[in-house]
């Protein structure tokens, strides 16, 4: 299960392990970004810098509109300064996982308790 969590999270986060970007591109711009994933995540970043936006954003809802609550199974909070979460510039922003089917309930928890400091809400 751990193997498959760090994929799906990988691919729901960016996964690169890109340099730090200059310090001109580090901003305040405090960007919403929502990626909506068939795999049974929907991730919500909020509070990124121009960078951070640009680093995550590939394939996402730039508008950041909020992922559903219908059928939602609960939510991991990330660090945002944590490996692999392709945030460099914004120590204050925020990283939501969304979870829904296909996953079950104590997956959904249990690949978010593997995550170093992140948070698991029930829903």
């Amino acid at each position: 299960m751990r193997f498959v969590f760090l994929v799906v999270f990988l691919v729901a986060c960016g996964g690169s392990s890109s340099p730090t970007p200059a310090p001109s591109t580090c901003d305040s711009a405090q960007f919403k970004v929502t990626c909506h994933n068939s795999n049974g995540q929907c991730v919500e970043f909020s509070g990124l810098s121009t960078s951070d936006l640009r680093a995550n954003a590939a394939g996402c809802d730039t508008a950041g509109t909020p992922c559903a609550t219908t059928g939602r199974l609960g939510t991991c909070n990330i660090p945002p300064t944590g490996a692999r979460t392709n945030v460099h510039c914004s120590p204050n922003a925020s990283i939501n996982i969304r979870y829904f089917p296909p996953f079950s309930q104590n997956e959904a928890q249990t690949a978010c308790q593997d995550v170093t400091g992140a948070t698991w809400t029930p829903n």
